[in-house]
C-alpha cells in the first residue's frame, strides 16, 4: 500500500459511493465486503419469478442542479440510471388508523404544505413555517448541499440538535397533525425516547418536501 491507497470496509451505498468518489480523484481503492454481493440493504430476491427490492425504491433531486443528479453525472453513472417518474399528486400516502383518514402527500415545498392543509386548514401557516424550517436546517449541511467544508468544526443553530419530535412540536400545535407529519421517523429511530437529533431524520423530509420529483428505481443488481 501507499498514501493514495484507500481501504473502504464494506460495500453498502455508502462505502461504494465514496469509493466511486475516491477513484474518481485518482485513489486506488478496495472494498471489503463481507457478503458474495455488494450493495448492503440494497438487494433484491426472487420468489415464485416475482422480483422484490428490499431496499429504498424512491428518491428525490434527480432533477439537472439538484444533489443526486449531480453526483451522478459527476460519476458518469446518471444515463445509465432506469428511472420513473411517480404520481406528482401522491408521491407517499399515510393512513392514519385511528380515525381511517388517508393522507396523499404531493411534490415540492407547496404540494406538501397543501396536502395537509387540506385536512388540517387552521395549520397552514404553521406547515410553511416547519417546511422553511426544514430547508434552512438542510442548508446548515454543507455536504448536503455539495458545498466545500472548511477546516474547522461546523457550527450550527441549536434546532439542529433537537429531537424530531421536538422540532415538529415547536411549530405544528396540532397533535394529530404532528403524528402525522412524524410518519417517516421511526425508520431513522427518531421518536420521543431516543432523543435522535433532527438532522438525521432530515434527508427524508428533505427529499419529500423539494421541489423535485421522487423517481422508482428499477434495480439491476446480480442476484447471487
Amino acid at each position: 500500500m501507499n498514501n493514495n491507497d484507500i481501504i473502504i470496509i464494506g460495500g453498502g451505498l455508502g462505502g461504494l459511493t465514496t469509493g466511486a468518489l475516491l477513484a474518481k480523484e485518482g485513489r486506488k481503492v478496495t472494498i471489503l465486503e463481507k457478503n458474495n454481493i455488494v450493495g448492503g440493504g440494497l438487494q433484491n430476491f426472487t420468489r415464485k419469478g416475482i422480483l422484490f427490492d428490499t431496499g429504498m425504491h424512491m428518491l428525490g433531486g434527480f432533477r439537472p442542479g439538484q444533489t443526486l443528479y449531480r453526483i451522478c453525472q459527476h460519476l458518469g453513472i446518471m444515463q445509465k440510471l432506469k428511472l420513473q417518474r411517480v404520481d406528482s399528486d401522491c408521491m407517499d400516502e399515510i393512513y392514519y388508523a385511528s380515525n381511517h383518514t388517508i393522507y396523499r402527500v404531493a411534490e415540492g415545498k407547496a404540494g406538501f404544505v397543501e396536502s395537509f392543509a387540506t385536512h388540517f386548514p387552521h395549520q397552514r401557516a404553521q406547515l410553511q413555517r416547519y417546511v422553511d424550517a426544514i430547508y434552512e436546517l438542510a442548508d446548515e449541511i454543507d455536504l448536503f448541499n455539495l458545498r466545500p467544508t472548511g477546516d474547522g468544526i461546523p457550527l450550527h443553530s441549536e434546532r439542529f440538535m433537537w429531537s424530531a419530535d421536538e422540532f415538529i412540536a415547536h411549530y405544528i400545535d396540532d397533535e394529530q397533525l404532528r403524528d402525522v407529519l412524524a410518519y417517516m421517523n421511526p425508520m431513522y429511530g427518531a421518536y420521543r425516547a431516543t432523543r435522535q437529533p433532527m438532522f438525521m431524520p432530515l434527508s427524508a423530509h428533505f427529499t419529500s418536501t423539494e421541489p423535485t420529483a421522487l423517481w422508482v428505481a428499477h434495480s439491476n443488481w446480480p442476484r447471487p
